[in-house]
């Protein structure tokens, strides 16, 4: 909250509680919050009408639906008996996608669709990551014994 901010909120009360000062306003919808209407989601204060907003039509990060492309093409590319390098890539960027993610947003469960998407991702990306270890087993295993 800047110095402007501060001078906004002198004297102002709580949209639901008047009998109590403001102490922040929602990064939504701009309503005057005391500190029992105060909710924090990913470093933002929110009322809880807004909350309640997101969590039913919030999204997750364009990140995630980026990288759950990726991840899908190096699986196409690998199913292709291909260089698995396209699995791979996709697989680790998945995964530190979806921790960048937990980072952004602490708990994710408050968002279901952003959490289901991003529980997908980390479901794809584990299982590039697995094929493309079998990958490099079983074209390791033929090289070693075609000699």
């Amino acid at each position: 909250m800047g110095t402007d901010d501060s001078v906004l909120l002198i004297g102002a009360r709580c949209a639901e509680h008047p009998e109590r000062g403001a102490v922040v306003t929602c990064a939504r919808c701009g309503r005057f919050l005391c500190g029992d209407c105060l909710e924090v989601q990913a470093e933002d204060a929110l009322c809880g009408a807004c909350v309640v907003w997101l969590r039913e039509q919030g999204s997750p990060s364009r990140a995630v639906t980026v990288w759950m492309g990726v991840n899908f093409l190096g699986l196409a590319l690998l199913l292709g008996l291909l260089f698995p390098l396209g699995a791979f890539v996709g697989g680790a960027g998945g995964l530190l996608c979806v921790k960048q993610e937990a980072r952004r947003v602490p708990d994710a469960r408050w968002n279901s669709r952003a959490f289901n998407r991003v529980r997908a991702l980390r479901g794809v990306a584990r299982v590039n990551l697995g094929l493309t270890l079998v990958w490099l087993v079983v074209v390791g295993t033929m090289l070693w014994t075609a000699d």
